[in-house]
């Protein structure tokens, strides 16, 4: 800014300067008073006019005039004089400083101050084990949804081709039995008892929803502990029950003879979901596992934030977070806990841990 008011008092010099010289040609001009009365008015606070950056020729042109100085100038200026020699050093000064700047590769960037332990200052995020000054946890949502991730995400991979290797077994199954029925199967005589296969795709999904929910606990401050049965069955159904559906009406709604159009049918519902459906479907499973281990890790009467997933994305979970609810008691859209809808991979965040300052960052 300093720069940049410099530059514009001896730009306004200059045209002065210009003008006075079209009118008066024979009377000398004292370029340096001139360049020491607009430096003085802009220390004394005089608003500064519209500034621009300036390419390498007028910065020259500049130059020029700050180097104008009268040789002829008489003793009555010579206070004048001296003041304006040491505004001039200090615009030649902001010039050098420029020119250094503009030699600078492209993309390059100040440096910024570093602390002891070498990040950028300004870059540092707080921990969870760091305070604000009246003794609170700080922790933002951001940090939240990245201790989720970190203990979460890992689990994803492995469990997304274990599932795909049990769901070709399961199709494998199911067209065998079409083959083997007598006449135009139904979906209720060729199809596995849902009860049966729940409980295969729990034990399918076990080790990873046991991680992911002993993780949510420890986040929430207890001892992490393995999900029970009833959970095991919840995180099977989200899996099981949307692919079951599209099983059915594949094998119910083909025509009488057609064998050939129902396994073809029965084969294009699977691919679709292994390839389209399974990936996300995994993942809302170990999000919702994380937060009923926040959910049950907290007392009774604990306070409890919705943090969505990703801001912006739905309106009913970001209406959720908005303001913190008691365990027990349901958010806006219904729900004691994520997940809000299908596809919902939002947070739970005990109130103490997750600063209501910072609930939506």
């Amino acid at each position: 800014r300093t720069f940049l008011e410099a530059t514009e008092a001896l730009g306004e010099v200059e045209a002065r300067a210009a003008a006075e010289r079209s009118t008066t040609a024979s009377e000398p001009l004292d370029v340096a008073a001139e360049v020491a009365a607009e430096i003085d008015a802009l220390e004394a606070g005089a608003a500064p006019t519209e500034m621009h950056a300036f390419a390498p020729a007028e910065i020259e042109t500049h130059e020029a005039a700050a180097d104008a100085v009268d040789p002829d100038a008489g003793a009555d200026d010579r206070e004048n004089d001296d003041r304006a020699t040491g505004a001039l050093a200090d615009v030649d000064s902001l010039f050098a400083r420029l020119r250094s700047t503009q030699d600078a590769p492209a993309g390059a960037v100040p440096a910024q101050p570093e602390t002891a332990d070498g990040q950028p200052e300004m870059e540092r995020a707080p921990g969870l084990d760091e305070e604000a000054p009246d003794g609170e946890r700080i922790v933002t949502a951001s940090e939240w949804r990245e201790v989720r991730a970190r203990a979460v995400d890992p689990l994803l991979g492995p469990l997304l081709k274990k599932a795909k290797r049990v769901a070709q077994d399961d199709q494998n199954a199911l067209l065998d039995a079409v083959r083997r029925h007598k006449g135009r199967p139904t979906a209720a005589q060729v199809l596995p008892d849902i009860e049966a296969q729940l409980t295969s795709w729990g034990s399918v999904l076990r080790e990873a929803v046991d991680e992911a929910y002993a993780a949510g606990g420890e986040a929430a401050g207890t001892e992490g502990r393995d999900a029970d049965d009833g959970l095991l069955r919840e995180a099977a159904d989200v899996l099981v029950s949307p692919l079951r559906q599209r099983i059915t009406v594949a094998i119910d709604s083909g025509e009488s003879g057609d064998a050939g159009g129902l396994v073809e049918r029965i084969g294009a519902r699977y691919r679709e979901w292994k390839n389209q459906s399974l990936d996300a479907a995994l993942a809302e499973v170990l999000a919702f596992a994380w937060s009923r281990g926040v959910y049950d890790a907290v007392p009774e009467g604990a306070v409890l934030w919705w943090v969505p997933f990703e801001e912006g994305r739905c309106s009913d979970c970001d209406d959720n977070g908005l303001e913190p609810t008691v365990k027990g008691k349901h958010f806006p859209t219904g729900q004691a806990l994520p997940p809000a809808h299908p596809g919902c991979r939002c947070l739970l965040a005990p109130a103490e841990v997750l600063n209501a300052r910072t609930a939506t960052t």
